[in-house]
């Protein structure tokens, strides 16, 4: 089961109190997405973002699990759409500033949804990487030209170990003469074993890897994680 905020009272809850509850995070989402002036202090603004955060992880988790009645792909295309939207605003936002918005200066362009991406941009033989990271739980979804799978990954917290150990091994400076080398090797088997083997399947077919990385994940090179399996590809991941 897909997994977000609620993932520990998703799976008890009844189909009546499962829509109500999805019913609250569409009304939550809308709320979010109709104030239209971002605060101008820093910390109220970092608040603001880590709520909309929250929001759309959970709304997403729940769009990936429910209702049951309609298939999976179905879901998926909804819970990806969603965050693709939350990604879009946050990203003009942080371009044009806090007044952008009040002032009515922001032009959103309309967010790639996953049928545009698969239809426009993908071309055959490329995978795309999509990360989105969460206090309770992150996503991935792997994405080609004809198909969307979305899997559950660790929370924020505990990538961020994992993360700073290994970005700082690959930063470390040459050693003194005579001194080991830095050896980061196992630090990124452990990464990538967290962030890669979970779409192993769909990396083994892939020509082109495309990485959209999230929060700490801009840290990380991805060509230097290795592959599932330790096979090599014809094109390592790249970060978008």
């Amino acid at each position: 089961m897909a997994q977000g905020a609620s993932e520990h009272t998703l799976g008890e809850l009844e189909p009546a109190r499962l829509d109500s509850a999805l019913a609250r995070l569409r009304e939550a989402q809308r709320l979010w997405e109709d104030v239209r002036a971002v605060p101008r202090d820093p910390q109220w603004r970092e608040r603001r973002g880590t709520l909309g955060t929250a929001i759309h992880m959970d709304l997403a988790g729940m769009l990936l699990d429910h209702p049951e009645s309609r298939p999976a792909a179905e879901r998926t295309r909804r819970a990806f759409d969603t965050l693709q939207g939350y990604k879009a605003r946050t990203l003009l936002e942080r371009r044009l500033g806090p007044d952008a918005f009040a002032t009515g200066a922001a032009v959103a362009e309309p967010p790639v949804t996953l049928a545009r991406l698969q239809r426009e941009v993908l071309q055959p033989g490329e995978l795309l990487l999509d990360y989105y990271l969460g206090e309770h739980g992150s996503l991935l979804f792997a994405v080609t030209d004809s198909s969307c799978r979305a899997v559950m990954l660790p929370p924020t917290r505990a990538l961020r170990g994992l993360v700073g150990l290994f970005h700082e091994l690959v930063a470390a400076s040459p050693p003194a003469a005579g001194g080991p080398p830095a050896d980061h090797r196992p630090a990124a088997r452990r990464l990538g074993q967290v962030l890669l083997e979970p779409c192993a399947a769909e990396l083994a077919g892939a020509a082109r890897v495309l990485v959209a990385a999230d929060g700490l994940l801009n840290r990380v090179p991805f060509e230097l994680l290795p592959p599932p399996g330790g096979r090599t590809g014809p094109s390592g991941p790249s970060a978008n």
